[in-house]
């Protein structure tokens, strides 16, 4: 019995990744908390992401996975350190920041920010 109990506990953070730190688990309502954004100045094709709650190589691997879903991103790099995910958008026909933002809450973590590149052709 006491077996069945422990492997109902560690099965779900096998298949799911790791949560250590996670703020919000139940995503079943949605996000409760709207990122905070910013615009980036660097007029390249990458979307910076801040990421609470990362704790592990199978957070980074979680976020990793559900961001390269997106139709639009081509490549993703993980810092467990920052909480820095960077994304690699096509320039022809990149996703949403709310497409981005639903990727980070599928994965199960908190979203501080977005930074997105400028829109080309876009006055400043």
């Amino acid at each position: 019995m006491r077996r069945n109990a422990i492997l109902q506990i560690l099965l779900p953070l096998l298949f799911s990744g790791c949560q250590h730190g996670a703020s919000t688990q139940d995503m079943s309502t949605g996000s409760t908390q709207q990122p905070k954004t910013a615009e980036s100045s660097t007029g390249d094709s990458t979307a910076k992401l801040y990421v609470m709650g990362m704790a592990c190589p199978l957070c980074a691997n979680n976020i990793d996975k559900q961001l390269l879903r997106v139709p639009g991103v081509e490549k993703v790099s993980v810092d467990l350190g920052s909480g820095l995910v960077t994304a690699k958008l096509a320039p022809a026909n990149p996703p949403s920041r709310e497409e981005l933002a639903a990727a980070i809450a599928q994965s199960g973590f908190t979203l501080d920010r977005i930074e997105m590149p400028a829109a080309k052709g876009g006055g400043q």
